[in-house]
């Protein structure tokens, strides 16, 4: 049974509207069935940590600028399985702590702990061996690990240094960001950063390379619904739709690095046809923000 799943696993990875209907099919099922074909068959989970990311660098840098004789309170929404970034930060800047929300229990314990290891050995610093368990390690790391919460609608009194998120947004509904924003507006302390990474590609065409990074652009809205099921939702915001929302939510932009590709080979739908060029050529953005009210 297994040796039949691993060969149609296969079959789905040579055709990604194949892909499409399977994750249709997973999405009336149980989410920890998606979890584990995604870490014990197709390995998207498992993947070794080989370089250091470059949005890991870009939040350190902004973070490491902070003027803070005390703690940094950090805010993360959508941090993942494997706790990698949160890892790397809390090893290269020991006055941090951080608080990670994410919308469902995705966590795995086995990704985290190899992550950890992976992580040391390119930061070149010896692990810590004083501990038994995952969640020893994360109170080490100072990580405080909230889940299943909405970030739109979580309440604390703590106020908060910074707020990250990477490869989130583009995952969630537009009309959800506006809450998320609103609410960030009353979690991070005024002057407070928000640092989001964001990937506005086609996620097909990271497995299926003959797949333009901006592919899920030739659809209109109705075609795009089939093809976006709930467990592999994408909204393909746009980078400038993005700005505007910040800014609607009174977050000034202070800084921005854009990735873009060289051209589009094919015709965008009608409902892309009055956005610049550049905006549907940008498929990666690292946006500071800073909260001045």
């Amino acid at each position: 049974m297994f040796r039949i799943i691993k060969i149609f696993s296969q079959l789905i990875e040579e055709n990604w509207k194949l892909k499409v209907i399977a994750f249709w099919i997973l999405s009336f099922l149980p989410r920890k069935i998606l979890f584990f074909l995604q870490h014990n068959i197709t390995n998207r989970s498992s993947k070794k940590i080989l370089t250091l990311d470059s949005d890991w660098l870009f939040i350190l840098e902004k973070i490491n600028k902070l003027n803070s004789d005390n703690h940094i309170k950090l805010l993360e929404f959508g941090a993942g399985r494997n706790l990698a970034q949160n890892i790397y930060l809390a090893l290269s800047h020991k006055k941090l702590r951080q608080s990670v929300v994410d919308l469902n229990p995705m966590l795995n314990e086995k990704l985290t702990l190899q992550a950890y290891y992976q992580i040391c050995k390119l930061l070149n610093k010896k692990p810590m061996n004083n501990f038994n368990n995952m969640k020893e390690l994360l109170n080490l790391l100072k990580i405080d690990y909230l889940a299943p919460l909405d970030i739109s609608s979580f309440l604390t009194k703590e106020k908060f240094d910074v707020c990250i998120s990477k490869d989130t947004i583009e995952h969630i509904p537009k009309k959800n960001l506006y809450k998320i924003f609103k609410n960030l507006k009353t979690l991070i302390k005024k002057d407070g950063l928000l640092i989001s990474c964001v990937d506005y590609s086609d996620h097909y065409s990271h497995t299926f390379k003959h797949l333009s990074p901006v592919n899920f652009l030739k659809y209109n809205s109705f075609h795009w619904f089939f093809f976006n099921p709930p467990n592999h939702f994408q909204n393909r915001i746009r980078h400038n739709e993005l700005i505007k929302i910040l800014k609607d939510c009174n977050f000034t932009q202070y800084e921005e690095r854009l990735e873009k590709i060289d051209d589009l080979n094919f015709n965008v739908s009608k409902k892309y046809r009055e956005f610049k060029l550049e905006e549907l050529l940008t498929v990666r953005s690292q946006i500071l923000s800073k909260n001045n009210i």
